[in-house]
Parts: structure tokens; sequence; C-alpha cells
């Protein structure tokens, strides 16, 4: 319902009834299952096996398929929008983040909308990093690198793209990573 909270707010700037659109790393399919049920053409892939069964056994209409950011299973230029909301900061490799955003954009037809998240080099997500590995190095695997604002638009510059917008956002504040600021129990 809440329309004003991450990834919503963002690609909802882009979204159109009659567009094609597809969630690349749709994880568990949030975005996915927001916009089929609103009536929009949206498909979803992610690396994840699990999430991919568990999204087709969930709901078989969904266009829910295994797929990889640097060999996505669809066509040149089928999308008139595609969203990365944290799949490039979740390379296993960073040398592949290029090949990951050529193989995006080869998916994107001319004139269409990437909206794509990439993790900010900050000091708070620093901060998380730390707290999230217990000062250990590269403990939590999921979220992998971080970018400076001129680093992630160099690398998209490479491609074929007219770069509209670039802003900082928060997908959830330091506080979250702290037990007791999520957990409020009623008395």
């Amino acid at each position: 319902q809440n329309k004003d909270i991450y990834p919503i707010k963002f690609t909802d700037r882009v979204m159109s009834k009659g567009r094609k659109s597809l969630d690349a790393g749709c994880g568990l399919g949030r975005l996915v299952r927001h916009y089929h049920n609103a009536g929009h053409r949206i498909s979803g892939c992610d690396y994840s096996q699990i999430a991919v069964d568990k999204l087709n056994k969930s709901n078989p209409e969904l266009d829910i398929r295994y797929g990889n950011l640097i060999d996505l299973p669809y066509d040149d230029d089928e999308f008139d929008n595609i969203f990365v909301m944290g799949g490039f900061h979740s390379i296993e490799d960073l040398s592949d983040l290029d090949k990951a955003v050529k193989e995006t954009v080869r998916c994107l037809k001319v004139g269409g909308y990437l909206v794509a998240e990439a993790r900010a080099d900050t000091l708070e997500n620093q901060l998380i990093d730390f707290i999230s590995s217990k000062g250990g190095p590269k403990g939590n695997k999921f979220h992998k690198w971080c970018f400076k604002e001129d680093e992630i638009i160099r690398i998209l510059k490479k491609q074929p793209l007219d770069i509209e917008r670039c802003e900082y956002i928060t997908n959830y504040p330091f506080l979250y990573k702290f037990q007791i600021f999520r957990e409020m129990k009623n008395s």
C-alpha cells in the first residue's frame, strides 16, 4: 500500500501500464508481485534457484526465470524498463560488473529505462559492514561492493545510456542493524 518506500518509490517513476518490465535480481519477488498484482507486465529473474522455485510455486502466473546478471535469459531489446535493485553491488567478482551492466543494457529497448541501485560507499555503509562482519573481512557476503557516485556513473557511461538522475538513498537506516531497534515488544 505504501508507495513511498524503497524500491517502489523509485521504480514507480518509470512504471506505466503496457510497458514490459524486468526485475533482474528479483529475489523473493517483492517488486514482481507488487506490479503483477497491479496489472503490469513484469518478469523477474534471479541467480538463486531456490528463490525462483519459491516464486513459481507461490504463483504460477508470474514469469520468473533463473538468470545471472552477466548472462540474462532474454532477447535483445526485450524490455521497456529494467530494475536492478541491489544486483550490481552483489556481483561475486567485481571484474564482472561491466559485463553485467552491458548484459542488462542489451535486454533494454532503446528509449527504455534502467533503474539501478548500487550500494553507496559511505561511512554509514562501512559501519554496517563492520557490524555485520563482526569486524572480520568480508564477513557479510551478501553486500559486497560499495561505490562512490562518480565510480558508478563511470561504469554506466561505458554503455549507450543517458543518465537522468543519480542520487543517494537509504534502503534501511543504520540503527536497523541493532536488534533492539527492530523488535519492539508491546508490554
